[in-house]
């Protein structure tokens, strides 16, 4: 706790204006002046000494020493960006503490009209409040179905008293997922599945009729990227065993590429 606090300590809230809109797809991992361009603090509640902070990522620690009364409301938004599609914002969060979800929150919101969220039309999207296991960097998607030519991405921090929790983001990466999945699917297609649907464990097979560089790659529905691998040559018939049971239950893709097409698979996954 006391390292987390004495980083907290040194780190410099970041108030810049940016008003021309980032083409996607969009990354910061807070390590530069460039990736920090544009991410603005607004601050709507009590104002604790504890607020966001920016070392090598964001962070936020609880309102140390604080009042059973204090309500800290504390928002990190992001430089306008253009969600000119449907996209997948995926980030790293690590969480540490204890109290109840009720005082103490860290959440993700959408914004449009106006990067102030006492202003701009903001709407939740996800909720990032005691992820487990704590202490560790946890990799995560959130699906972003709006589309807008200028809209943001706010992390806010919400606290009643002295409730302990930390928050802390990295690695943010927003990406479209138009197109990923509009591949060769035909019918015909020499790319089967089986069983389908299934528990988790599935068949990949891939008819190859001449030599091919072959790289097989699984997709959550959302268009999250979950395994990659290249095969190498392969030419004739091709059956991988493939396992999904790590994951969440749901729908996924599994796509071939080779040197001839791409072919896109569904998999169910129940």
């Amino acid at each position: 706790m006391k390292i987390i606090l004495t980083f907290l300590l040194q780190c410099a809230t970041v108030s810049i204006v940016c008003s021309q809109s980032e083409t996607l797809p969009y990354y910061t991992g807070f390590d530069t002046p460039t990736e920090i361009a544009g991410w603005q603090q607004f601050r709507t509640g009590f104002l604790s000494s504890y607020d966001w902070g920016i070392g090598t990522s964001l962070y936020h620690d609880y309102n140390v020493g604080g009042n059973a009364t204090d309500t800290v409301v504390d928002w990190f938004v992001s430089p306008p960006i253009n969600f000119n599609t449907p996209s997948l914002l995926t980030l790293k969060v690590i969480t540490s503490g204890f109290s109840t979800p009720i005082p103490d929150n860290c959440e993700i919101w959408f914004g449009t009209d106006n990067p102030d969220p006492s202003i701009g039309n903001f709407t939740l999207i996800a909720n990032l409040s005691y992820m487990q296991p704590q202490n560790q960097w946890l990799d995560t998607a959130v699906n972003i179905p709006f589309v807008s030519d200028s809209g943001y991405i706010a992390f806010k921090y919400k606290t009643i008293g002295a409730a302990w929790m930390t928050y802390g983001i990295d690695s943010i990466t927003v990406s479209s997922t138009v197109g990923i999945f509009n591949q060769d699917n035909s019918s015909n297609a020499a790319v089967n599945i089986y069983p389908n649907p299934n528990s988790g464990q599935f068949t990949l097979e891939i008819d190859l009729q001449e030599e091919t560089e072959l790289s097989i790659k699984l997709y959550h529905f959302t268009g999250q990227l979950i395994h990659s691998e290249v095969i190498g040559n392969v030419t004739g018939n091709y059956a991988q065993q493939m396992d999904l049971s790590r994951y969440a239950k749901g729908i996924y893709y599994v796509q071939t590429v080779s040197d001839r097409r791409i072919i896109t698979r569904k998999i169910i996954y129940q």
